[in-house]
């Protein structure tokens, strides 16, 4: 006979078991001790009790605890069992399952930081890790599973644990205090120094589970922070200087001591819980330094100006530091008043401006009186120079006319007899052309020398440029009759003032130096014109041209240009007409390009009117320059 239990347990219908042995619907379990008593009495037949076996069924393996009595013949033979079973496979799952959170919670505890014990409703030890042995220093052997709690309360009142006083009365407060099964938490500073935080709570059911935290390090940092605050406040009251702690986030002032109310015209403890900024006459300031502490950690020196009660600007010397006041960040800030510096800094400024004023008027002297040296030494070398140049010049430049002049005359006395008068005429021709260049040469010459003794003298005078243009180009045309000197003065329709013996010189030397060197090409223009309150006139060649890097060189005394090999000139020319230029306020410009031709520009003030220094600055340009037809 089986109940239907057994065929809901199992899932095996009950007429595929019904006749067949115990041993043969499972298999019967020896794993334990008692089922292996179990299975001997079974076997003697005999009443047994807990036969654990395993049943197969369409809901899987089943484990069954059996018990029975065997069942007798009136005469005593054996006929069978008659008993029960009980399915306990749900309960050793749940079993299985709770050891292993045991397990889990038992590796947790055992290598937890924190010291941990649980105590039954007995306060008994059923549980510890080594954490709890380490902290309060105890020796093997003293704290076991199933001993008493009040022989770890005793062994730490020996020691002195708890402190002075009677040792007995002390476990019982203790043994009293973990009986109320009361949650509970305080420190226990040990004898040896360390400090323990111990929190216990209740089991239900009864027992305790205590949890130990060694805080003495924790402590002692808290200390230590206290111990500073407290030495600041002291170090900061008594400070001859002003000092402020505000609170790094939002500038709240946190504490200030007296001399801040010197300083500033303020109850020290009126301004606790005020925003620092409002004391700061440009609260960006206090933004700057706040954005330097977060960079560096430190501030030293840096000004700021404050506002005192009544109102004025005290300025001050600022040093902070980062610091933990009260528990948050928070900058502390000793403020060093400069006003009186900032007074004798100023009274220093003027003292030092009007030392610089002597300094700067005694430089200028000794500059003065330097340069005028230099220039007295520079002025011995050029004309040191110009001496040789001019001995080399004139040695060569005075020697072809007197040459021409020689070699004609000997010509002449040699046929005095038989020369015809065009014969003669041709050859006094070349006489007198020589004395020409000689006097040429002689009158620039002269001229360089009178400009270096500064004895040029200039009359001005309202005079017609374009009539004075027109005389020289005259003039130059009968020395040059080869040469076509085209004139377009219709623009000078106005006088102008100046000395008219300059101005003859400067167009003089201009066309002579166009004819010199255009000798290919015997087209030379003229052109004049008003040009607002200047008289512009233009010379402009077709000749040899000036390479672009010497063209700044143009006007420098004896200098020629590259382009000039093989044509006679002293290379003073060019020199006396700036200078005469100049002399009349006007501007000498210059553009050429090699092989291409030359134009010189005179640009001459119409109006009498002071010398402008930037207007004589001679402007060159390279470039091609063709002649106007």
């Amino acid at each position: 006979y089986l109940s239907d239990r057994f065929a809901r347990s199992t899932g095996n219908p009950l007429d595929s078991v019904l006749g067949r042995r115990l041993d043969e619907i499972g298999r019967l379990l020896t794993d334990e001790p008692a089922s292996r008593d179990a299975q001997a009495d079974f076997a003697a037949h005999a009443p047994f009790r807990n036969l654990r076996m395993e049943v197969d069924g369409p809901n899987g393996a089943r484990h069954m605890l059996v018990s029975g009595v065997p069942v007798l013949s009136e005469d005593g033979a054996f006929r069978g069992y008659r008993g029960s079973g009980t399915d306990v496979t749900d309960h050793e799952s749940d079993m299985a399952a709770a050891m292993d959170n045991t397990n889990l919670l038992q590796v947790t505890i055992k290598n937890m930081v924190d010291g941990v014990s649980v105590l039954d409703r007995d306060l008994k030890i059923v549980s510890f890790n080594d954490a709890v042995l380490k902290m309060y220093d105890l020796p093997d052997g003293l704290l076991k599973v199933g001993k008493s709690v009040e022989t770890i309360f005793r062994y730490n009142a020996e020691r002195g644990d708890y402190g002075p006083g009677d040792i007995e009365q002390q476990v019982a407060e203790r043994m009293a205090l973990a009986r109320r099964a009361e949650a509970h938490a305080f420190e226990l500073t040990r004898s040896d120094g360390r400090t323990i935080f111990v929190r216990g709570n209740p089991v239900p059911g009864g027992g305790f589970v205590t949890l130990y935290t060694d805080v003495t390090d924790q402590r002692k940092a808290e200390q230590a922070v206290k111990d500073s605050e407290e030495r600041l406040r002291v170090i900061a009251e008594t400070a001859p200087v002003p000092i402020v702690i505000t609170r790094m986030s939002d500038g709240t002032v946190l504490f200030a001591n007296p001399q801040l109310g010197l300083a500033l015209g303020y109850d020290p403890d009126g301004v606790v819980g005020l925003p620092a900024p409002d004391f700061y006459r440009n609260p960006e300031r206090r933004a700057r330094l706040i954005e330097a502490l977060a960079a560096r950690g430190a501030v030293d020196g840096m000004e700021i100006d404050l506002k005192h009660a009544g109102g004025e600007t005290v300025p001050v010397l600022v040093s902070a530091r980062i610091i933990e006041f009260d528990g948050e960040p928070a900058v502390v800030s000793g403020m060093l008043d400069i006003t009186d510096r900032k007074k004798a800094e100023a009274e220093l400024a003027d003292y030092r401006d009007h030392l610089e004023d002597l300094v700067v008027e005694r430089t200028d002297e000794l500059a003065r009186k330097a340069t005028e040296l230099e220039r007295a030494l520079l002025k011995e070398k050029e004309v040191n120079e110009q001496q040789r140049q001019f001995v080399s010049m004139a040695s060569h430049e005075f020697r072809t006319p007197l040459t021409i002049i020689d070699g004609t005359a000997q010509r002449i006395l040699r046929r005095k007899e038989g020369i015809d008068a065009s014969d003669l005429e041709r050859r006094v021709g070349k006489i007198r052309d020589a004395v020409t260049r000689m006097q040429g040469l002689i009158e620039s010459t002269l001229s360089a020398s009178r400009m270096d003794a500064g004895k040029i003298e200039m009359n001005r005078t309202r005079l017609d440029l374009a009539a004075l243009v027109n005389e020289v180009c005259k003039r130059q045309q009968s020395i040059a009759p080869k040469h076509r000197i085209e004139v377009d003065l219709s623009g000078l329709d106005r006088p102008i003032f100046g000395d008219p013996k300059l101005l003859d010189q400067v167009f003089t030397n201009l066309l002579s130096n166009a004819v010199k060197y255009a000798p290919d090409d015997p087209r030379i223009r003229i052109v004049g014109r008003i040009d607002g309150a200047d008289a512009v006139v233009s010379v402009r060649d077709g000749g040899v041209g000036i390479p672009a890097d010497e063209l700044p060189r143009m006007f420098q005394r004896f200098f020629r240009a590259s382009t000039s090999t093989g044509i006679a000139g002293t290379g003073i020319g060019l020199t006396v007409v700036k200078k005469f230029v100049d002399m009349h306020g006007g501007r000498v410009d210059l553009e050429s390009e090699e092989g291409m031709g030359t134009t010189f520009t005179i640009v001459l003030p119409v109006d009498l009117r002071q010398d402008d220094a930037a207007r004589a600055e001679p402007r060159v340009k390279a470039g091609p320059k063709a002649v106007a037809g």
